[in-house]
């Protein structure tokens, strides 16, 4: 069996929870049975909603602006990303448990 371990950035903003949070980042690493690393997938999605990042968040993801700015329209559709082993991202057997964190609780 293999897992895919995953982080994700999203927009923010300081002290303003009315915006709708984007994933701007995707992070992940594919991992085998001995959880050894055998793959690994990293790409910057431009936000729509709000495409200008706050200041807060580009502080605290070490997120340019210019990152999410040269990021193609077709690479937005991560779907058919792949990692650089050159098996697709979602190419993996998912077990029943998932566990999901949040720095915010």
């Amino acid at each position: 069996m293999n897992y895919i371990i995953f982080d994700l950035e999203a927009t923010c903003w300081e002290n303003d929870r009315t915006k709708q949070n984007e994933i701007i980042e995707i992070g992940a690493v594919k991992l085998d049975e001995n959880l050894a690393v055998i793959g690994e997938f990293q790409t910057f999605i431009k936000p729509k909603l709000n495409p200008i990042l706050s200041d807060f968040c580009k502080k605290l993801t070490s997120i340019s602006q210019e990152k999410v700015d040269q990021v193609p329209t077709r690479k937005n559709d991560w779907s058919r990303a792949r990692c650089r082993d050159g098996e697709g991202i979602a190419d993996v057997e998912y077990p029943t448990r998932r566990n999901t964190s949040s720095w915010n609780g």
